[in-house]
């Protein structure tokens, strides 16, 4: 039994640019009409380059004078293309799955056995096996075919949602994400409600400076090892897993990790209540709705976090259970391997919730849109017939995250004759080498004693800080460490100690020491 299905006959060519293959589309849809036997012209795009076909599921070719007449449609933009044998089992499969009849009649053998395979039988596409050179191929034409697609202005969130829709055709495309329909459509469409953020460089930097804070407060807190590490961090993400929200955290260039190359992080709930309740419509089908969400529900505690390669494929998945506060890790995973995720997901949640500044003031982070066009169906005017294709302007916001590293104002000074103070450790850090945290001061109360000269009596305030406080923090390599100054050391390293000395006598007079004496004992610091 073969694993592929192909069309009996084809015709492939490239074709300059988008114009001409939508030209080149319409001809072929309006010679279809004129022709017999089952036809299907397609078109697609791959490694920034546009391509139509159009092939035939009958048992036989068409006759000649219709293939003619075919071949002089395509003629401008000969030669004809011969393409891989597991793209044209991805058309055909695409097509059969339009056409439920048409699938029916090939499962009894009424539609197209290719001479050079034996008989038919439809077979999952993820069993197929390739060669490694042809796994690799495959893979570098599909990251070619993102490349040329964000290119074009197509957001990365998108790609990824082509690959849990089977009817989204690609050459070299990996396989769909989920075998199974309903999972597929409520995980597109928690991404449609997930918010958008983009990772720019600045944030990046700005990460990498709360990465060395968080390292100095480890190690003068005594916590040296992932275990001890990980109370602290799943407190500081305790935001990040809300029932209401699913975060789709982009970067703007692909970031490298022990994982490959990355392009985005997903996180989401195991039990989307909400997209569940918009797959299945408990009026049409109350059993199935019941036994969904109560499957499903088991899961309400678990959360997702899905590392996405550049390729569009789920690099590395990590659960988090809110209920007990804990990460699950798979059989094959170590919490070495994992861990530098955990800590870059607890220091995000405080950028995203923007407890974290580079100024004493809350960061603002502008809205970045990207639009791109898409080919949708639309119904026609006057209503009558099919839907026609039209391409459309779609738009997705995202929030920048971005932190301004520009310099200080700088701060003008009056001309006074008194001398100038010297600048504090705050006033002389440079805007890159600062980072500011929200905290929430508690309430307490400020004792003052009393003055020897009754200018003030001894009592207390309380002090009460209705909002929060920025403060302000130093990199741990630029702050200065408490050093013993060497002259002091050194005078208490070698002064000898002193012999205990008999009082002098009460009649004998006293010497006054000379003026070099009472200079050496100014400087004894015993004195």
């Amino acid at each position: 039994m073969t694993d592929l299905l192909l069309p009996c006959w084809y015709r492939a060519v490239e074709v300059p640019g988008p114009r001409e293959q939508k030209a080149l589309f319409g001809a072929c849809q309006t010679l279809l009409a004129t022709l017999q036997g089952t036809l299907t012209v397609n078109t697609y795009m791959a490694a920034g380059r546009y391509y139509a076909i159009l092939f035939s599921l009958d048992e036989t070719s068409p006759p000649e004078h219709e293939q003619k007449r075919i071949e002089a449609a395509f003629a401008p933009y000969t030669p004809f293309l011969r393409l891989d044998e597991t793209f044209l089992d991805a058309l055909v499969r695409a097509r059969l799955s339009k056409e439920p009849e048409i699938a029916a009649e090939t499962r009894h053998g009424r539609i197209h056995v290719s001479r050079k395979q034996r008989p038919i039988t439809f077979t999952d596409p993820a069993q197929i096996e390739l060669s490694e050179e042809e796994r690799v191929q495959r893979q570098q034409s599909w990251i070619a075919t993102i490349e040329a697609l964000l290119a074009e202005g197509r957001p990365f969130v998108e790609i990824f949602k082509m690959t849990f829709a089977a009817e989204q055709i690609v050459v070299g495309s990996p396989l769909v994400q989920h075998a199974d329909p309903l999972k597929a459509a409520m995980f597109r469409q928690m991404l449609e409600h997930a918010q958008l953020w983009l990772w720019t460089d600045s944030a990046r930097k700005m990460c990498q400076d709360l990465a060395r804070v968080d390292e100095d407060l480890c190690l003068r807190k005594g916590w040296t090892t992932p275990e001890a590490q990980l109370a602290h961090y799943n407190q500081l993400s305790q935001d990040l897993f809300r029932a209401e929200q699913r975060l789709w955290i982009e970067f703007d260039e692909p970031q490298p990790s022990p994982h490959g190359r990355v392009r985005a992080v997903f996180v989401y709930p195991r039990y989307p209540e909400q997209e569940l309740n918009e797959v299945l419509d408990p009026h049409e089908d109350p059993i199935k709705w019941f036994q969904a969400h109560q499957i499903l529900g088991q899961e309400a505690s678990r959360w997702n976090i899905d590392v996405i390669g550049e390729n569009a494929s789920v690099a590395l998945r990590l659960s988090y259970d809110t209920h007990y506060a804990c990460w699950v890790l798979l059989e094959e995973q170590h919490m070495s391997e994992v861990f530098a995720w955990i800590r870059w997901l607890a220091l995000v949640t405080g950028m995203l919730h923007k407890r974290y500044a580079r100024t004493a003031a809350t960061p603002e982070f502008p809205d970045h849109v990207m639009s791109y066009q898409a080919k949708e169906q639309v119904p026609r005017v006057r209503g009558k017939g099919k839907p026609k294709d039209k391409w459309v302007t779609q738009r997705k916001t995202y929030i920048k995250v971005a932190y301004d590293l520009s310099e200080k104002p700088s701060i003008v000074h009056m001309e006074d004759e008194r001398p100038q103070k010297r600048q504090n450790w705050l006033t002389q850090a440079h805007p890159e080498d600062l980072i500011y945290e929200q905290r929430v001061i508690d309430t307490f109360t400020r004792s003052y004693p009393r003055r020897k000269d009754g200018t003030r009596r001894e009592g207390g305030v309380t002090v009460k800080h209705s909002e929060p406080k920025w403060i302000p923090l130093l990199r741990p390599e630029l702050r200065k460490h408490q050093v013993i100054k060497k002259a002091v050391a050194s005078a208490y390293e070698t002064s000898p100690v002193l012999p205990i000395q008999e009082a002098p006598d009460a009649h004998q007079p006293m010497q006054a020491p000379s003026v070099s004496e009472n200079t050496e004992e100014s400087r004894d610091p015993l004195c």
